[in-house]
């Protein structure tokens, strides 16, 4: 199916934002403000009002809602079942929110994503303007994932774009737009057609976990921890980029530690009181594991 075929159909069919323009055409009401230059992060959290919206943002078939983490990570996701139409995706942000979700300036999203597909998929992201389709302009990223968790980060300043109302494609992010929509699309890559890695799986109820959304922010990394030494009874734990992530710090045949609530950001430094020895450990900081022997004097 064309792109443009494709894009008609699947995103903002649930919005009580949306109305019916002459034509039959879908046209947003409300406004974009910006956000601080801090970002904004979705974490379907209780007090998450705009990611707990997205539980019933499903569309084209496929079913979402809030759940709870599976052990090894804290607190709520957004958990879509793949079914219906191969493009079945998610609405993860409507203009009703009043949140403009990139700057020119900051074009990177990035989020945790959980495959629970047999092999590698496409996750595919949108960013939409305010024209509604017609007359929107659009932006398409996908990116590669693994079964498990993975953290991706979507650059929007090279993705697929398309305008529309134009009837152009191939133009890159534009810094003088406000996008005000966001759709996420699990195991479906077909309009990004710059996308090389692998295939979609039929469909057939995977089941993806999202969590962790974060928008306006820098070119990010993935979370990462150092287990650093040797140190005189002390095993020192160096993260970073663990923003909204639970931290578990294993050292075998002594201790278990896991954070009681999840990450800010920044770096972080935890030191541990131990014996003198030599001891396994294991760090996790989200989906990320880090296992190290570490001699303590």
């Amino acid at each position: 199916m064309k792109l443009s075929q494709t894009l008609a159909k699947k995103t903002l069919a649930v919005s009580a934002s949306l109305a019916l323009a002459l034509g039959g055409a879908l046209a947003f009401t409300g406004s974009a403000q910006a956000v601080d230059a801090t970002g904004t992060t979705l974490t379907f959290e209780a007090d998450d009002a705009i990611g707990t919206a997205a539980g019933s943002g499903a569309f084209e078939g496929g079913a979402a809602e809030i759940a709870a983490s599976p052990a090894g990570h804290a607190g709520k996701v957004l958990k879509f079942t793949k079914s219906g139409q191969a493009w079945s995706g998610v609405n993860l942000v409507l203009p009703d929110s009043n949140l403009r979700i990139t700057t020119g300036d900051l074009p990177v999203v990035t989020m945790d994503v959980w495959s629970g597909a047999t092999a590698a998929t496409p996750v595919m992201f949108k960013l939409q303007s305010a024209g509604g389709w017609p007359g929107s302009h659009n932006c398409l990223k996908a990116l590669e994932v693994q079964p498990g968790w993975n953290f991706l980060s979507f650059d929007m300043s090279t993705a697929k774009c398309i305008d529309t109302d134009n009837g152009w494609a191939g133009e890159n992010y534009q810094t003088g737009v406000s996008y005000i929509v966001a759709a996420v699309f699990p195991n479906f890559g077909a309009d990004d057609t710059t996308y090389t890695g692998a295939a979609a799986e039929a469909v057939n109820n995977q089941i993806y976990l999202i969590d962790n959304i974060q928008f306006n922010t820098a070119a990010a990394s993935a979370p990462t921890a150092k287990i650093t030494g040797p140190s005189k009874k002390v095993v020192r734990v160096e993260v970073a980029n663990a923003g909204g992530k639970q931290v578990t710090v294993k050292i075998a045949g002594v201790r278990t530690w896991t954070s009681s609530t999840t990450f800010g950001a920044g770096s972080k430094t935890l030191n541990f009181s131990v014996p003198s020895g030599t001891y396994k450990v294991t760090v996790t900081v989200g989906h990320k594991t880090v296992v190290k022997t570490q001699v303590v004097k």
